[in-house]
């Protein structure tokens, strides 16, 4: 073999082996783009599964505040009509529309603490006169 057919073999030997190398990292890069695009298909359907429970989790916040709403106009309404019958029924009696003596209620309360008191006080479970 001559010397130029020698060089020859040499270089594409030689450049058989870099280009077998650059296959090598090339299958590399590959094999871990691929890791890599599954770990994030994972990462991307665990964040839409919980944008998707936390989108539900606000809607049902939104409902349990629009039925509480609802809920307190309706018993507010409620009281409402309530104090309105009240006063009609109460309004004929002259008694119920009189002012009451601060000094009378806090006598009255002062009653009723002692009647209170008196009672789970008693051993008998009566209440004392």
């Amino acid at each position: 073999m001559s010397h130029g057919v020698r060089v020859v073999v040499i270089v594409l030997f030689v450049l058989a082996a870099i280009f077998g190398l650059m296959l090598r990292d090339s299958h590399q890069q590959l094999l871990q783009a691929r890791k890599d695009n599954a770990e994030l298909k994972d990462e991307r359907d665990e964040a839409r599964a919980l944008s998707q429970i936390t989108m539900q989790a606000v809607r049902f916040n939104n409902e349990i505040t629009r039925a509480t709403h609802e809920q307190k106009n309706h018993v507010s309404e409620s009281a409402q009509q309530s104090i309105i019958y009240i006063k009609q029924r109460l309004s004929p009696d002259l008694c119920a529309n009189s002012p009451i003596d601060g000094l009378a209620v806090e006598r009255l309360r002062d009653l009723e603490t002692e009647l209170r008191g008196n009672a789970t006080g008693s051993d008998s479970g009566r209440v004392a006169n």
